[in-house]
């Protein structure tokens, strides 16, 4: 369920997690369940400092949305670079499994609700969780590097799931599916 759950989070574009990373909604991890030492809790709240500054610059500049993901993007990259070195080999493994989990999480609200919106029937969550498990293990092992897909990443995996849904869905599943499809393009707009 964990892989599948993943990968769809990933396939239909769901981007609160990958948020999460890029400073808009909070911390990466729950850093109280790594066990860091004093020197590791000082370090970690100085580079989350710093670089919450930095992705409220981002926030708050003129650019447009496309400029500031590009800087979220490379802000992230740097955090994590920084966050991985204070870390133990144990803590970022540790790291590695709570983003999993986080997403988990968000991603099991995330399903229901496009099991909702398109009635599904449990036939066609098997086959479309089958379908979807097969993209899963590439995507899985980056995520243990803390490296979150980027947008294009997300959105050719979204282009794959579109391409399965016809075989999966009823003509009202599809028709449903479309307009979950242009309230996605809107919301990346």
């Amino acid at each position: 369920m964990k892989n599948i759950i993943i990968t769809l989070m990933l396939a239909i574009g769901v981007t609160s997690v990958v948020m999460a990373t890029q400073g808009q909604h909070g911390q990466i991890v729950d850093w109280d369940q790594l066990n860091l030492t004093d020197n590791q809790e000082e370090l970690v709240q100085t580079i989350r400092d710093d670089y919450r500054d930095q992705f409220q610059l981002v926030r708050k500049s003129p650019f447009d949305k496309a400029e500031k993901s590009q800087q979220y993007s490379v802000l992230r990259e740097t955090l994590v670079v920084k966050l991985q070195t204070v870390l133990t080999e144990e803590q970022n493994l540790k790291a590695g499994n709570l983003l999993i989990e986080k997403m988990e999480k968000r991603m099991a609200k995330k399903l229901d609700r496009l099991t909702k919106k398109l009635s599904l029937t449990a036939e066609q969550n098997i086959n479309l969780q089958q379908a979807l498990v097969k993209k899963l293990t590439p995507i899985k092992n980056q995520l243990m590097q803390w490296n979150i897909p980027s947008a294009s990443d997300r959105q050719q995996l979204f282009d794959q799931l579109d391409q399965m849904m016809p075989a999966l869905l009823s003509r009202d599943q599809l028709a449903r599916w479309q307009i979950i499809k242009q309230n996605r393009i809107q919301s990346l707009a």
